[in-house]
């Protein structure tokens, strides 16, 4: 096997021959334009939330979930702060649909039954649809190069951006103390309450297991326990938010026995955190092992080669050139991760049934493997 994974060993799309058509002007400044969007959004986003503890407090879920999965992760920071904006915004047409529901179909004769019963269906399924509709086009190879883990941070990101909203509506500047366990006195879901995960956490669980259905659908016999996960964690979340919202207004006696008895179970939704962060674990223990047996044939880095590729620009000095040289590097080796596991989680759900220039996976693989060759290249001769 070759000692670089360079363009020379990726898999080519069929029509890697034919000459590429000149590219258009405006797309050299492409990267530019999508980071001056982002950026404009970013101070649209602050400026309606009107409260910059709320942004922080909604985005605390999304970093604490990133870093403890980075053993398994291959989603990048910009793609989850482009999901978090999605959230807010995509909260308008939620909201639409809540009022369509209970001020015109109802005339807001059962404000009670809005909040149990019309707020954790259309919030539950809504906060969700985004990365569903994302999955069932196939574009940017969200179906088939991200874990579960990934996904799972996506629906975090996604809830986040409907709790910013929430709580700008509201003007929140104090919050309610959060029902989750805590790592190093910070709680892992810091947008809980009363027995409800929260926005982030919820979402996050559904992502899940959205990218435990994936995997399930990539090995057949696993596609109904796939399903009926996906429909059992999206209606766990809507009892632990519907019967949260009504635990203020009086007794569970009326609810008919399955509500109750998993809300009985849930102990009220205090165990939610814990079975999330126990199944976290297991996907990323699991993941790390199919990252694992896919990879193993693949030359890497070296430990070694790394550090002396971040050492190096500090031995001219200690001056900003050097220090930021370093930050690019340690930026740069971070993507040649994130990419390297691209990748792998692509093989993985390449079933191998046709070869891979006849398929969508043929193009993403020629992709990937020359991103992985360019970094691995730069840290050799560097």
């Amino acid at each position: 096997m070759a000692s670089t994974v360079g363009p020379e060993t990726a898999v080519r799309p069929a029509n890697a021959g034919t000459a590429r058509p000149a590219a258009q002007p405006w797309r050299r400044y492409l990267k530019d334009i999508l980071w001056a969007a982002r950026l404009t959004v970013s101070v649209v986003v602050l400026l309606i939330g009107r409260t910059w503890p709320s942004f922080r407090h909604q985005l605390l879920c999304v970093i604490i979930l990133a870093v403890l999965v980075w053993p398994a992760r291959s989603v990048r920071w910009g793609t989850l702060y482009n999901f978090f904006v999605i959230g807010f915004f995509f909260t308008f047409p939620i909201v639409g649909l809540q009022y369509f529901i209970e001020k015109i179909l109802w005339a807001g004769r059962s404000p009670l039954l809005g909040s149990v019963l019309v707020a954790p269906l259309t919030e539950e399924i809504g906060k969700i649809l985004p990365l569903v509709l994302l999955l069932a086009v196939g574009r940017l190879g969200f179906r088939n190069s991200y874990g579960a883990c990934d996904l799972m941070l996506c629906g975090a990101a996604l809830g986040a951006g409907f709790g910013l909203f929430e709580d700008s509506v509201r003007l929140m500047k104090s919050f309610p103390v959060p029902s989750s366990p805590g790592l190093l006195g910070i709680a892992v879901f810091p947008d809980s309450y009363g027995g409800f995960i929260g926005h982030s956490g919820s979402t996050a669980l559904i992502g899940l297991s959205l990218g435990c259905l994936l995997y399930a659908v990539r090995w057949r016999r696993w596609l109904l326990p796939g399903i009926g996960g996906l429909l059992f964690a999206s209606l766990w979340m809507m009892i632990d938010h519907g019967l949260s919202n009504y635990a203020t207004h009086g007794s569970l006696r009326n609810w008919f026995f399955p509500v109750r008895w998993i809300w009985a179970m849930d102990r009220h939704g205090e165990l939610s955190p814990y079975v999330f962060l126990i199944l976290i674990g297991l996907t990323i223990a699991a993941e790390r092992l199919l990252l694992w047996r896919i990879l193993r044939g693949y030359p890497r880095l070296s430990t070694a080669g790394c550090m002396n590729f971040i050492r190096r620009p500090l031995r001219q000095g200690w001056g900003y050139p050097q220090l930021r040289a370093v930050v690019l590097r340690l930026r740069s080796l971070s993507l040649y991760v994130l990419t390297y596991r691209r990748l792998a989680f692509l093989l993985i759900h390449w079933k191998g049934d046709l070869p891979p220039n006849k398929t969508v996976f043929g193009p993403l693989m020629a992709r990937y493997t020359g991103k992985v060759a360019i970094s691995q290249m730069a840290v050799r001769q560097s």
